[in-house]
């Protein structure tokens, strides 16, 4: 038997619970990127970088639009036509 950590939710498990499955099926829960075992020395370094991209491109989209909302508010208004 095999503990697993989640990082996803499957079936009734949800994300940080751990369970007991056969290798097998603990081996394709790991590879399919749902849950991580919980028995090994750093389960931190098992979990996939996506997560840490994501949180960068989260960050960068954040900048990006910080950057525009102070740009339009520098702007002079737009001169009416009229």
């Amino acid at each position: 038997m095999t503990r697993v950590r989640f990082l996803h939710a499957h079936l009734m498990y949800m994300p940080g619970e751990t369970a007991g499955f056969s290798k097998a099926d603990a081996e394709a829960l790991i590879a399919a990127g749902k849950a991580v075992n919980a028995d090994a020395a750093t389960v931190e370094a098992q979990e996939p970088a996506a997560d840490t991209e994501a949180a960068e491109v989260q960050a960068e989209a954040a900048a990006v639009e910080a950057q525009a909302v102070t740009e339009t508010e520098a702007a002079p208004p737009a001169k009416k036509r009229g």
